[in-house]
């Protein structure tokens, strides 16, 4: 499958909201991609969506894991604009965790916070952390073009695997299938 059929298909399935059930099966499905065709670490772990990440004990939405099961990055999924309190809650936790390396992936930032946001983030660089906001669709396009087909077609399957893994609702998993079918 191409780039832009394999973002298309994405894209489209994307613009129905699902209380973060697609956002979060697609951003994982990215992240086991990356972990599985550049060995950057060895497992993506989540939790259930409507469960917080303090009462789960995780440093984020999504948690990739090396071998010996240390949180090498936290990715926390937002399907509308970055506040500066999401970002403090999650440089928070993860600091707790020593989770270094944070990824958000949000529909952009929250006009007001942008100042804000942006000098925090500084400033967490500044005492250790790393903190990386992204579209979720406009990162995937380098990784899938780096990646080739093979990553592309993971990246696919991987979707699909987390919608049916955390018994995402039938009509999500459904949509994903006919999207595919069109294809």
């Amino acid at each position: 499958m191409s780039l832009e059929v394999a973002l298309a298909v994405a894209t489209n399935f994307l613009s129905e909201r699902s209380g973060g059930d697609r956002g979060q099966a697609v951003c994982a499905a990215l992240f086991d991609a990356i972990g599985a065709h550049f060995g950057l670490y060895a497992e993506v772990r989540r939790a259930a969506i409507n469960a917080s990440d303090r009462a789960t004990g995780r440093a984020a939405d999504l948690e990739c894991v090396d071998a010996e099961g240390s949180v090498v990055l936290a990715v926390e999924v937002k399907e509308r604009n970055l506040t500066l309190t999401d970002l403090e809650g999650t440089l928070q936790k993860c600091r707790q965790l020593n989770v270094k390396d944070i990824f958000f992936t949000a529909q952009g930032v929250k006009v007001e916070d942008q100042n804000d946001i942006n000098n925090r983030i500084s400033s967490a660089f500044a005492s250790g952390q790393n903190v990386y906001v992204f579209q979720l669709l406009e990162f995937a396009r380098s990784i899938l073009a780096i990646g080739g087909e093979p990553i592309r077609r993971t990246f696919l399957v991987k979707i699909g695997d987390n919608l049916d893994g955390w018994n995402i609702q039938p009509r999500h998993r459904q949509a994903w299938k006919t999207l595919l079918e069109g294809v």
